[in-house]
């Protein structure tokens, strides 16, 4: 049963979030293009380039959670902007829209399939709601509808009722009802009386293909045909170029990241023998029906990429970056019958809550050119690449290329991209910038391959100056003292726990938490951890405690990663998040969470610092005054820095001042993104000026706060990170939440937090080599055929290797 409360945009927030790819590699064998910043052997292309059409459809500022493309038309579900209203007994009510339109791919030509309005009126004991969980459209431009109806009676608070039903209705073009099967858990013997639809999509016979746990098949006229499955489980499903619709599952025969892609057989009501197989690195979180030799679409990392049919590969089609396409905002997308896309856009307003959203027909641009631009390259790992996006609209002179070296890696090998992007830049052959969202710069430095940035921040072009920036979050992980990249947004993480127990400072070694946990033999260290997890966060989050490039040597051996390894044992090897999972079993979870801190039945928690409220709501979470402790380390302190998209230029660039610029655009930018309520969501600016800022505002008393624009509330959240709320007005405030007593910062709270930002001195860095060396001996030790002193060794043997080749 679902319940909808607050405002629905808030899951587009979500999904913009996770939303954090997007971008393009370019290809070997082109040339590169005129006036291109480039050393011998770079080469740049510009390809996959789509424009954007805007379609101009009013669409009543519907909220996007679907989009079809059949025929000359595109069709949209989605929900508009919510309404409140203030009955006269006090009570709100919020409702909006749900809708199901379609237009020309002009925009114009408007017409509604289907709407629904929903009510929320929270003080009604019966409410009934229908919803909008699917749709498709077939070839004949028949719209299918798959509604939830849900009804809950609490007019008996001691024996609520609560029940649900789905229904499959067929509408003809002019919205005739063709057929209505008003609950499908009578269909098929009560095979789907708990289906959960994720997908649906129609053969070229406008049969109906519903995907829950398995793929449940009705024929045109809308009675119910078969269902498949298969074990473990269906992860996808696809509407394939030759009009057959094929499922997707993970090849367990097969090592690495393998699928079987297998075609379903109407009549057979079963799958055929067209088994096909994929052995790559993509994923496939979402797929559109193909064409043109393209099984299907598919989005992956910075672009859109079609699952080529004679070779069962995927290859880009269209890139995110040449095409200036931004991630920002939710986004869907499908295919047309001609090649092009639709993509739908949300923009949220943090201060108005505001939702407003558009649609865009994409087509190929063939006669996409980079002539008289000068051109510098990009190097990321599966970075954002946002901010190029927006560098790239604004620069009348300047464009810059991505190249995702991930695309070098395989189902056999993920670290080739990694290994690539080092051979490039340490061989003067690499990009004019790179990202350094793997974190420490100082095996570059360490081969004179990064530029130092200091006389650039120094000089205050662009509007940068260095004293408005934290000096800490500038020189971390530099070797040297000089500022080799620079992190325009960062957090900090970390552990916390009771000061009573841990002390005030922000520095603990191994052996000390290990005394401690012994001294609480009946605590839990930490929820949620994993040996191997446990092991990866000690090398992430002290690499230059154990790895010095400049010198080429390395300290796996050493006292401190031998007791890491012994700590690793006090977690368990797996967790069964399927059992995590389940109902009952998570909100035993939520209510335990509220006292397994302050009862001491847990003793650490990892949290995120991303504001000045971080003391605050730890002394909340454990009920007594809270210590930012840090991970474990041999230092004073064990707070870590994770950068948010860092960026380092690269000494053979030939473009240096356009590469600063760049830098300075992004760095201007995060401090506009602190200036927003929802901007907890994005990490701090390093400007400490807008901390500082956020700050003096978390003084103000709540009741005294300016609601006009919202007040961004943040509360803690069990096993780390923050959940956020916005306020836009002082009635939102729950008086009998005890959150909000006192609810304004205190300057020592103010302090606390600062000490817990400035204080960080260890860069967050990964090295996809040395983790997959350590986990691979780690096994040994965990099973107990190795102790931790021997395995240590054959780690330090290992890696010291690789470490003096690299440096």
């Amino acid at each position: 049963m679902k319940k909808f409360t607050g405002r629905l945009s808030a899951s587009f927030i979500i999904l913009s979030l996770l939303l954090t790819g997007c971008g393009g590699a370019d290809k070997a064998g082109n040339n590169a293009a005129p006036g291109a910043s480039k050393t011998p052997g770079t080469q740049i292309a510009f390809e996959n380039v789509f424009a954007e059409t805007p379609m101009t459809v009013a669409l009543d500022s519907i909220d996007y959670n679907g989009v079809v493309s059949a025929g000359d038309r595109v069709y949209f579900s989605g929900y508009t902007q919510y309404n409140r209203e203030t009955m006269d007994d006090g009570t709100d009510v919020r409702s909006a829209l749900m809708k199901l339109i379609s237009c020309d791919f002009n925009g114009e030509n408007v017409k509604t399939h289907w709407e629904y309005e929903f009510r929320n009126d929270g003080a009604a004991k019966i409410r009934d709601l229908t919803q909008l969980s699917a749709f498709d459209v077939d070839a004949d431009g028949n719209v299918w509808l798959l509604l939830n109806t849900t009804h809950e009676d609490e007019t008996d608070a001691r024996d609520p009722v609560y029940e649900d039903k789905k229904s499959l209705i067929k509408l003809s073009p002019d919205g005739a009802e063709l057929c209505n099967i008003d609950d499908l858990s009578e269909a098929g013997g009560g095979e789907l009386a708990n289906i959960y639809v994720q997908e649906m999509t129609h053969d070229a016979s406008g049969n109906i293909y519903l995907k829950g746990e398995g793929i449940y098949v009705f024929s045109s006229d809308g009675s119910y045909a078969f269902a498949v499955t298969e074990t473990p489980y269906i992860e996808r499903m696809a509407a394939t170029d030759t009009g057959d619709v094929m499922y997707i599952m993970n090849d367990a025969a097969t090592a690495g990241n393998a699928y079987l892609f297998k075609t379903i057989d109407f009549a057979a009501g079963a799958a055929s023998d067209k088994v096909l197989k994929y052995s790559g690195t993509h994923y496939f979180n979402e797929c559109y029906r193909g064409n043109s030799g393209y099984i299907f679409y598919y989005p992956y990392q910075k672009g859109i990429y079609g699952m080529k049919r004679d070779t069962v590969t995927g290859e880009k089609v269209l890139d995110f970056v040449n095409s200036d396409i931004s991630s920002a905002g939710s986004k869907s997308f499908c295919s047309t019958d001609d090649g092009g896309f639709i993509m739908t856009g949300s923009e949220y307003d943090g201060r108005t809550g505001e939702q407003t959203t558009a649609a865009f027909l994409l087509t190929e641009n063939k006669n996409a050119t980079l002539e008289g631009k000068t051109v510098l390259t990009l190097g990321v790992l599966y970075g954002n690449a946002d901010d190029v996006t927006r560098f790239n609209k604004a620069s009348k002179t300047a464009r810059i290329i991505v190249k995702d070296y991930a695309e070098y890696n395989t189902a056999d090998d993920r670290t080739r991209g990694q290994t690539q992007l080092d051979l490039d830049i340490i061989s003067s052959r690499g990009p004019d910038i790179i990202s350094m969202q793997q974190g420490s710069s100082a095996k570059y430095v360490s081969k004179g391959a990064l530029a130092d940035l200091t006389p650039f921040l120094d000089s205050g072009k662009h509007g940068v100056l260095r004293e408005n920036l934290f000096e800490n979050i500038l020189t971390a992980g530099s070797p040297d003292g000089n500022i080799y990249h620079i992190t325009p947004r960062f957090t900090i993480m970390t552990l916390a726990g009771k000061a009573s127990i841990f002390g005030d400072g922000a520095g603990i070694t191994t052996a000390k938490l290990a005394e401690i946990a012994d001294a609480h033999p009946d605590a839990a260290v930490m929820q949620n951890m994993t040996s191997d997890t446990w092991l990866v966060n000690a090398l992430w989050l002290g690499m230059d405690t154990y790895v010095d490039w400049a010198a080429g040597t390395c300290a796996f051996n050493s006292q401190d990663f031998i007791d890491s390894l012994n700590f690793s044992k006090r977690f368990p090897m797996e967790i069964d998040y399927n059992a995590m999972n389940d109902a009952s079993a998570y909100m035993e979870r939520e209510r335990d969470m509220e006292t397994t801190f302050p009862e001491e039945r847990t003793l650490l928690m990892n949290y995120t610092v991303y504001g000045p409220r971080v003391a605050r709501d730890m002394d909340f979470m454990f009920g007594e005054k809270s210590a930012l402790v840090g991970y474990p380390t041999t230092g004073d302190n064990g707070n870590v820095i994770s950068p948010w998209g860092g960026y380092a230029i690269t000494a053979a660039s030939q473009n240096k001042d356009i590469a600063w610029e760049f830098i300075c655009d992004v760095i201007t930018h995060a401090d506009d993104e602190d200036n927003k309520p929802s901007s907890i969501f994005n990490g701090m600016s390093i400007n400490k000026n807008v901390f500082e800022a956020k700050a003096r505002a978390e003084m103000i008393p709540l009741e005294d706060r300016d609601f006009e624009n919202g007040v961004q509330t943040i509360r803690p959240y069990p096993e780390g990170g923050s959940s956020g709320n916005i306020l836009y007005s002082a009635d939102d405030i729950d008086k009998t939440d005890p959150f909000f007593d006192n609810y304004a910062l205190t300057q020592d709270d103010v302090d606390r937090a600062t000490r817990a930002i400035t204080g960080a001195r260890t860069l967050f860095s990964t090295d996809e080599q040395i983790s997959a060396i350590i986990m691979e001996e780690a096994q040994a030790f965990w099973s107990g055929a190795k102790s931790a002193e021997e395995t240590a060794n054959i780690i330090q043997s290992r890696v010291s290797l690789y470490v003096s080749e690299s440096s």
